[in-house]
């Protein structure tokens, strides 16, 4: 009751300063507002104004959900379904599909291109019995530089093995963005064809790029991968450190063990954090690992473990964790 009470008040009673204050407001209150207003049966101009311009996406997802509800939603239309957020088009799309004077007018070949995998499968639903050659569109669409990006992604979405030699050539592209689009769909068509070239961007300047790489060089690392990722660690600044550390701590096995330990002794302190971090992630993990230890991991996880000297007090819960580590690293000593 006294909720409902509150947003009579701040809805009906209070609104003019309601609205004027709007944008000050949590982006939890204004999206719980949002919600109650979209409720009433018609949405009022300065309500859906309001909602339209809101920094937040949620905020915009939901008159974009409720698109029905507003008096002239054609003219809100063209503004939700180019909004930088992919939710927001998407329920632009959902929504007009819904409203019998907007469905008919919309041209879903022209959502083919769409920077959100969702959007594009929406539309490719809607044009699945017009007998649309989708992988010949995308192929065409690697002619249009406003296009190439999406034309990658959708080419790997489609396509197969026989399609690697028509993206290789945009591995090399010096745009981020088409780089990382062609390393994504390579790898979902056939990952072997990118794998050698992958360990040369376990270092790439391209955070997003380097991401890629040790996302998928990680799932199975042989020698050369872990030699390549110490090297880098011990002659990379601290951002190269940081990813070295996330690739060493997503293999989680007794090989990269000692690469974690030997971190607590960086001279940077995001580096040792992100080692704690990794280690505690570690030792949860290592109830579940079933991998043989060579000796030679144990041996080198034994020698870096006596090595370290810590330069301040470790606070609890870091002791607790490195007072276990040899039992769960398996190297204490019996």
């Amino acid at each position: 009751i006294i909720y409902n009470k509150t947003i009579e008040y701040l809805l009906i009673d209070n609104s003019n300063e309601t609205y004027s204050k709007f944008r000050e407001l949590s982006e939890s209150i204004r999206f719980n507002l949002c919600k109650e207003i979209l409720k009433l049966d018609t949405v009022s101009e300065i309500s859906q104004n309001t909602f339209i311009n809101d920094k937040s996406y949620l905020v915009r997802s939901k008159i974009a959900e409720n698109l029905r509800k507003t008096k002239n939603p054609s003219q809100l239309i063209p503004i939700l379904q180019n909004d930088k957020s992919a939710l927001v088009r998407q329920k632009c799309l959902l929504s007009r599909s819904k409203i019998s004077s907007e469905s008919g007018k919309i041209n879903f070949k022209e959502f083919l291109f769409d920077k959100s995998a969702t959007i594009r499968n929406i539309a490719r639903f809607h044009l699945k019995d017009s007998n649309v050659n989708f992988l010949e569109i995308y192929k065409k669409g690697l002619e249009d530089n406003s296009l190439l990006v999406s034309s990658i992604y959708s080419i790997g979405e489609f396509g197969s093995e026989e399609e690697v030699d028509l993206i290789l050539p945009y591995y090399n592209s010096q745009n981020g963005n088409i780089k990382k689009a062609a390393i994504r769909t390579i790898l979902k068509l056939d990952a072997t064809r990118i794998q050698s070239q992958l360990l040369d961007e376990l270092n790439s300047k391209l955070k997003s790029v380097r991401k890629l790489a040790i996302e998928n060089l990680s799932i199975s690392p042989n020698d050369t991968v872990v030699n390549r990722c110490r090297e880098i660690y011990s002659s990379g600044d601290v951002e190269l450190k940081l990813s070295m550390l996330t690739f060493f701590g997503r293999v989680c096995s007794y090989k990269t063990l000692p690469d974690l330990i030997n971190a607590l002794d960086d001279s940077n302190e995001n580096v040792v954090n992100s080692a704690w971090l990794h280690l505690t992630n570690w030792r949860k993990n290592s109830i579940s690992n079933y991998t043989i230890q060579d000796e030679k991991d144990k041996i080198r996880a034994q020698e870096i473990y006596g090595q370290i000297k810590f330069r301040a007090e470790l606070s609890f819960a870091n002791k607790k964790l490195w007072n276990e580590i040899p039992y769960f690293g398996r190297f204490n000593k019996e």
